[in-house]
């Protein structure tokens, strides 16, 4: 049973949502793990966001670490700050947006001795039509020209040995950064498991991946990534 773990939360424009999920996810981590941190990378956010993280920070002091990004990088370059930050041996990242319960970690657990990335997958994935289309529509593009069996690829909810990202290194700091930490692992033969978790309604703050910045982005990266 793993017994340290590092958490890793991409924050943008979530003031609303934040603070609970920082509370929920404490409260969870500090009764499974002996050893623990949550990093808070804030990037750059503009809603007030940044002064909610530092309330956080002074209420649960060295546990709770905040990276700043001073614009806003992208969801990818939030993922390159948040695991080259980490100091545990397993990496769990989760979506701040409240749309996953850290309960659902004890799933992905279950399964750490036997492969080196477990990943979430949406068992009833709860937004606006279009996304789970195109989240449909992108998954289904990554199977067919990588030959990568992950149904979820941008589940933001995933637990990794830290010994993956020794091992490869990831060149996107863009939206398919999930993607190329999933096919590069996978050409190094480690083991990847899928788990289905539950997904639940934004109730504050707005959605970015699917801005059109981000899709353009995404498009423009896949070809590059291909070749």
């Amino acid at each position: 049973m793993i017994n340290e773990i590092s958490v890793i939360l991409p924050v943008f424009n979530e003031k609303e949502n934040i603070t609970n999920l920082v509370d929920e996810i404490h409260e969870f981590i500090s009764k499974e793990f002996a050893a623990f941190e949550i990093l808070l990378i804030n990037d750059g956010s503009n809603d007030g966001t940044g002064e909610v993280l530092n309330v956080i920070k002074k209420r649960y002091g060295d546990i709770v670490n905040i990276i700043n990004h001073y614009f806003n990088a992208g969801y990818g370059a939030a993922l390159y700050s948040g695991f080259s930050s980490a100091k545990h041996n397993y990496i769990f990242l989760m979506d701040a947006d409240g749309q996953f319960k850290i309960s659902d970690l004890g799933k992905l657990i279950t399964y750490a001795e036997k492969f080196d990335i477990i990943k979430g997958y949406r068992l009833s994935r709860r937004d606006h039509f279009y996304r789970i289309l195109m989240g449909k529509v992108y998954n289904l593009f990554i199977r067919l020209f990588f030959r990568l069996g992950v149904r979820d690829v941008n589940c933001g909810f995933q637990l990794s040995n830290k010994k993956v990202l020794a091992a490869i290194q990831v060149k996107s700091k863009g939206a398919i950064f999930p993607a190329e930490f999933l096919i590069r692992a996978k050409k190094k033969n480690f083991k990847i498991m899928e788990v289905g978790i539950n997904h639940y309604p934004r109730i504050s703050g707005y959605a970015t991946g699917g801005r059109l910045k981000v899709i353009m982005s995404a498009v423009k990266e896949l070809p590059l990534l291909f070749f």
